[in-house]
């Protein structure tokens, strides 16, 4: 009997990663007016970038179906292996739900569906601590109790060069949108509640920066779950950040895929870190 750990591509992990790491993807799909692409399989982070720039179609992100998890379900039943699956937060996408659908369908109680409440490098803090147990010989519960522990005190912070996307994506009105845009006011998002929410609304670059700053280092990150960076498509303002945080010059700096930069749009800047206790 083994662990299996199962994942979506909004951790940011490539299929590679995954299967260096030994875990198993689901893909997320991109849509692009009637052309759909499996994200990590039929479309590369460049050609999604290059799609994204290009702005000649609004781009939209659909879940995986309850099929794309059954397959894997199903093999680990067979196998009688348990299944831990960390998955995209629910206030996000409804790929928690897909997954709780196959699990029925399978008839199979080994199978631990994980929301996250988060994405990205937040699902990769959780990931990578569900495999460091499961190497120690931790059974699949034990796993995730630990989880859903470590992922209420996940915490992201992000800065926005444009909100172009997030009004695409309805996250602010045409009028804040475009009030935004004319007064030079950068939103910072934060984490909460398993989505992000504005936070804070700086008049221009600088000032959002020295706010972004602020709000990171006033607590305290746990020192077992080193800081993560994360940037969508130009790093220069993470790597700025990234100056201007203690210690942060050895960070993983992680470029956003699909799922989220297509809602955030290019130059997001930021960082996730596990809050200390």
């Amino acid at each position: 009997m083994a662990i299996r750990i199962i994942t979506d591509t909004s951790s940011d992990y490539d299929y590679d990663t995954a299967r260096s790491l030994d875990v198993g993807m689901v893909s997320m799909t991109i849509n692009a007016g009637e052309q759909s692409y499996a994200d990590g399989i039929d479309l590369t982070r460049a050609n999604f970038y290059d799609m994204l720039l290009l702005d000649k179609t609004v781009l939209k992100t659909s879940q995986p179906t309850p099929r794309d998890f059954q397959d894997l379900f199903e093999q680990a039943r067979v196998n009688g292996d348990d299944v831990i699956a960390i998955l995209l937060s629910g206030e996000l996408s409804g790929t928690v739900a897909s997954a709780q659908t196959a699990r029925t369908l399978c008839e199979y109680d080994r199978i631990f569906i994980v929301d996250s409440r988060c994405a990205t490098v937040g699902i990769q803090f959780l990931v990578e601590e569900a495999l460091r147990m499961r190497a120690a010989g931790a059974a699949a519960k034990a796993i995730v109790q630990r989880l859903d522990h470590i992922k209420t005190r996940i915490r992201a912070f992000l800065g926005l060069d444009t909100l172009k996307y997030l009004y695409r994506g309805g996250r602010l009105s045409r009028v804040e949108a475009g009030v935004g845009t004319l007064t030079g006011i950068r939103p910072l998002l934060m984490l909460k509640g398993g989505k992000l929410e504005v936070c804070a609304k700086c008049m221009g670059g600088k000032k959002a920066m020295k706010r972004l700053v602020e709000l990171i280092t006033e607590r305290k990150a746990d020192p077992a779950f080193p800081m993560r960076f994360i940037y969508s498509y130009d790093d220069s303002n993470c790597r700025a950040l990234m100056q201007s945080i203690p210690g942060a010059s050895d960070a993983v700096v992680q470029e956003l895929g699909p799922t989220l930069a297509t809602h955030a749009g290019p130059g997001v800047y930021g960082a996730a870190f596990v809050e200390a206790e």
